[in-house]
């Protein structure tokens, strides 16, 4: 069963002259639109891929995943860097449901009649 998730990822403390085949190599893995380089620190750049939505498949959790684009990352690189993953799981988002009903409809309609915020 494939899974709805969020990811987005960060690659810093790599090799300059191989960060085109990271990137495609990401892209790869994820379908990552927008990459974005910025320097960390004095020495240490850093390649951030911006969020996309799309979906893990046969039965991968997002720590398969991440485990997955490192290896693909570190072979286009030649050897390790440091991939940072940050995944959200659409499935079970955060949520609060509201019911309205006859029994809220007189006071609802009340207060509409004042107008405004309370």
């Amino acid at each position: 069963m494939s899974r709805g998730y969020g990811m987005r990822a960060t690659i810093s403390g790599y090799n300059p002259r191989r960060k085109r085949a990271m990137i495609k190599a990401a892209k790869g893995e994820w379908p990552f639109k927008d990459v974005y380089h910025h320097r960390l620190a004095e020495e240490l750049d850093a390649l951030e891929f911006e969020y996309r939505e799309h979906y893990l498949c046969s039965g991968e959790d997002e720590s398969e995943f991440a485990d997955r684009l490192a290896v693909a990352i570190w072979k286009a690189n030649g050897g390790p860097c440091q991939v940072d993953v940050d995944a959200t799981y659409l499935d079970e988002l955060p949520s609060t449901g509201y019911v309205r009903d006859q029994s809220d409809y007189k006071r609802l309609m009340a207060k509409a009649k004042k107008g405004g915020c309370p």
